[in-house]
């Protein structure tokens, strides 16, 4: 309380609290967010266009930890493109329906990808060669088996709201969604609009995309198929064990591996990619060897 002039002026040097700031900035910009979306559908009621609306409501740096999304379930946030077609896939896949699309997925591609990449990557080191002699043989019970997906880049989670207008039938539909932020990309494609850069075409992401895109309409009879992009702004990533026997079966050791799918050559081994391999073997009974495949 202070005293000017001989006026009983009073000022008061009291601060709002955090909590009541952090509350105003939310509500004002929930308030914000939601005039926006209004008149947004206003407009699309006035004049039919289609429109995209992306509300931001979580912002993930990625930065000391990368973050992880269970696949296939959260690709629909990440890649709805992508998610379609596993979908299609896991389910044409499943022809015995005994285990879920996804297990009966997974287990094959254990059984028919992973292995015969871990088969083929062994089967190249002269020193495996020598050590075991071949054929090489893997036992294919796996229970440490782990599948996920990474994101490369920081990301924004929000909801999306997509306003369609098909032969006169208007239809909003709202889902949550992750964006990544590639920064580079996003300078890149500023520059081509501001027409002081050329585009460049990926020859090799475009057959790709055609031979996916082809698959898929072979798969549900679909006559409209976008492109889909082999540049992804995530990874899908899996690790796991297998038991390591000689040609006589006798059990000599554990292998892990770490491995990716490569977008690039997802016809070719389902995109398998082994990227991480080691092998234990057991000497004796107290002691192991480490050795590092890749």
């Amino acid at each position: 309380m202070g005293f000017i002039n001989g006026n009983s002026s009073v000022h008061d040097n009291r601060k709002l609290p955090f909590r009541t700031i952090l509350l105003l900035v939310i509500c004002s910009s929930s308030l914000a967010i939601g005039v926006y979306g209004i008149s947004q559908f206003i407009k699309f009621k006035q004049d039919g266009n289609d429109r995209i609306i992306f509300l931001p409501l979580w912002f993930n740096a990625n930065w000391l930890f990368k973050s992880t999304y269970s696949f296939p379930k959260d690709l629909k946030y990440l890649d709805r493109e992508y998610f379609d077609y596993c979908t299609v896939e896991m389910n044409q896949q499943n022809s015995t329906n005994d285990f879920s699309d996804v297990k009966n997925f997974i287990k094959l591609l254990i059984d028919e990808n992973i292995k015969y990449k871990v088969l083929e990557e062994l089967s190249l080191n002269n020193s495996i060669r020598k050590m075991f002699k071949l054929p090489l043989g893997i036992d294919l019970d796996t229970p440490k088996f782990k599948i996920w997906l990474e994101t490369k880049y920081p990301s924004v989670s929000g909801i999306q709201i997509n306003m369609e207008n098909n032969n006169g039938v208007s239809s909003v539909n709202m889902g949550w969604v992750i964006k990544p932020l590639n920064f580079n990309s996003i300078i890149n494609d500023a520059l081509v609009l501001a027409g002081l850069k050329l585009d460049r075409i990926n020859t090799d992401e475009s057959m790709t995309g055609s031979l996916l895109e082809n698959g898929i309409k072979e798969a549900k009879s679909i006559s409209e198929r976008k492109h889909i992009n082999t540049n992804k702004d995530y990874d899908v990533l899996f690790t796991g064990e297998f038991k390591i026997k000689d040609k006589y079966q006798v059990e000599k050791g554990t292998l892990s591996y770490k491995g990716m799918f490569d977008f690039s050559h997802l016809m070719i081994n389902r995109g398998v990619k082994i990227i991480e391999m080691d092998m234990i073997l057991e000497t004796n009974e107290s002691e192991y060897i480490k050795y590092k495949i890749l």
